[in-house]
């Protein structure tokens, strides 16, 4: 029973991203960077996408437990972390991109957070209220990376050829 529920949840969640990377696509203006990441975020935290959510954590827990149950889930994680490494990517400066350890780093940054929020909504308690705000964040953490990349590397002795 639970690898049904575990199918069905992961056929909705890769339909509503993949949804998203289409719209990414046919409307950037409209539906990129993190601002489209953001209204997804806010989206899967209110009802009715909510419930979905939930029974996503629930799954999750479980399939810690149930290897057959994590290889059927793997698939959101691995579309979210192409959507969120994809919405990094584009993020990035035009001509002057990070190295990819940097924008991979940011990537993780930001699907941690975001994990965080989602829980926040799981439980009730809403780490954030709305899009902009959200987006203010994951800007802020794409941003705040990049700083600390970016003194690091001033700082760092020139290496050797």
């Amino acid at each position: 029973m639970l690898q049904g529920i575990a199918a069905r949840i992961t056929e909705l969640y890769i339909a509503d991203l993949s949804q998203l990377l289409q719209l990414s696509v046919d409307a950037p203006d409209v539906y990129a960077g993190t601002a489209a990441l953001a209204r997804l975020v806010i989206i899967a935290g209110t009802e009715p996408q909510l419930t979905l959510t939930r029974a996503r954590y629930e799954i999750a827990l479980q399939a810690g437990r149930d290897p057959a149950l994590r290889t059927t889930i793997q698939a959101i994680a691995d579309l979210l972390h192409r959507l969120v490494g994809e919405v990094v990517t584009h993020w990035q400066p035009a001509g002057d991109p990070l190295p990819k350890r940097i924008v991979e780093q940011q990537t993780n940054a930001m699907l941690t957070f975001i994990d965080g929020v989602l829980m926040s909504f799981v439980l009730g308690r809403p780490a954030v209220h709305d899009e902009a705000e959200l987006d203010q964040l994951l800007q802020a953490l794409l941003t705040g990376i990049e700083t600390s990349y970016l003194a690091g590397a001033e700082q760092a002795p020139a290496r050797p050829q």
